[in-house]
């Protein structure tokens, strides 16, 4: 998903703080065929799991 899309699904209060906190690690972005950014949605639920102080098990991570 690009930003917009999250932002339209999450909120763009959410993904901000997702964004600015560095809830998100270095490999979490992709580029697609065509070069545009790529956010994996999983990445981005166990970066709220991880805000709201919710246990992130081993296959919560890709």
């Amino acid at each position: 998903m690009n930003k917009k899309e999250l932002e339209a699904k999450y909120g763009k209060k959410l993904i901000k703080k997702i964004f600015s906190e560095g809830h998100l690690d270095g490999c979490t972005i992709a580029l697609n065929k065509d070069g545009s950014k790529d956010i994996p949605e999983s990445d981005i639920r166990r970066a709220i799991r991880e805000i709201n102080n919710e246990e992130i098990g081993i296959f919560d991570w890709d």
